[in-house]
């Protein structure tokens, strides 16, 4: 039997699931970031919001302008950052291939989601990003 064949029957090795823990760490490690990153942004953004709803009208226009243009410029570091992850994963994934001994053992989760769905989870980070910039032009639009 050849040493990249893997029978369905057997457990993986222990060098096996050390490899891939190395490797499902790093994506694990760049998913929580994105994850975090988005809850502050989210938590930001509302807390914006809240603020330019409490100073638009009665208090200090400039002020609530201020605060829409804080809003849209936040949204670029969150950008950034969320995309940096995302490159850090792919760059995981592949050097997981890359660097793999044999095939990947078929006992062994896949290191991230099938295409389809990595592909819309990766998308909706950018698109919340980008309707709250697209939110925030609109408002400082509307209200100016």
């Amino acid at each position: 039997m050849s040493q990249n064949v893997h029978p369905d029957d057997t457990f993986p090795t222990a060098e096996e699931l050390s490899f891939y823990r190395l490797y499902r760490d790093l994506v694990n490690s760049e998913d929580t970031l994105i994850s975090n990153r988005m809850s502050w942004f989210l938590s930001t953004q509302t807390m914006l919001f809240i603020l330019w709803t409490s100073l638009a009208k009665p208090i200090a226009p400039f002020y609530a302008a201020g605060i829409c243009t804080f809003g849209m410029l936040f949204c670029i570091p969150t950008f950034i950052g969320v995309w940096s992850a995302q490159l850090a994963v792919k760059d995981a994934l592949r050097r997981y291939k890359e660097n793999l001994p044999s095939r990947h053992h078929p006992r062994l989760p896949d290191m991230s989601g099938k295409l389809h769905y990595n592909t819309l989870g990766n998308s909706t980070p950018h698109l919340v990003n980008l309707l709250c910039f697209c939110g925030w032009t609109l408002v400082l639009k509307l209200w100016a």
